[in-house]
């Protein structure tokens, strides 16, 4: 199954120390060095997600491993993932990045592959949330290619 879904994910960063303190003061430099790392970070959630769907088949002690490996590009276990992952949206809009994970391996149990446009991607400005906590929106076109078994 092929579809295109926007994807808007929320990335919570811990900006090094030598940045400044306040987004607003962020120079273009520092800006692009962020969204990088940020580009960085869902080329490397593409990766696992993949990599998820392959060891699938290859034993739960494997799964496990790269689920949790997947869990911890998040800040936080429990953010809330959209689910982009049923086709028919008759479930829940959004789980809890735990919850995506298991049901990205049971719904999807021949494996399936995303691929994220990430050369195309927009981004938001970069907000302050708490001391040395930001946040930034990128969008991006993400494709699903896999067989659904829900």
């Amino acid at each position: 199954m092929k579809r295109i879904v926007m994807l808007q994910i929320l990335m919570l960063l811990l900006v090094i120390s030598m940045l400044p303190s306040r987004a607003q003061d962020f120079s273009t430099r520092d800006k692009m060095i962020i969204y990088t790392e940020c580009l960085d970070l869902l080329d490397e959630y593409q990766f696992l997600v993949n990599r998820l769907s392959e060891t699938g088949g290859q034993g739960f002690d494997q799964s496990v491993s790269t689920s949790e490996s997947l869990i911890e590009l998040f800040i936080n276990r429990k953010v809330l993932i959209y689910n982009d992952l049923d086709p028919q949206h008759q479930l829940s809009e959004y789980y809890e990045l735990e919850t995506y994970t298991s049901n990205m391996v049971m719904w999807y149990p021949d494996g399936m592959q995303i691929q994220m446009d990430l050369n195309n991607a927009t981004t938001s400005d970069i907000r302050k949330h708490d001391e040395g906590l930001y946040s930034t929106d990128i969008m991006t076109n993400k494709k699903i290619q896999g067989n659904y078994m829900n």
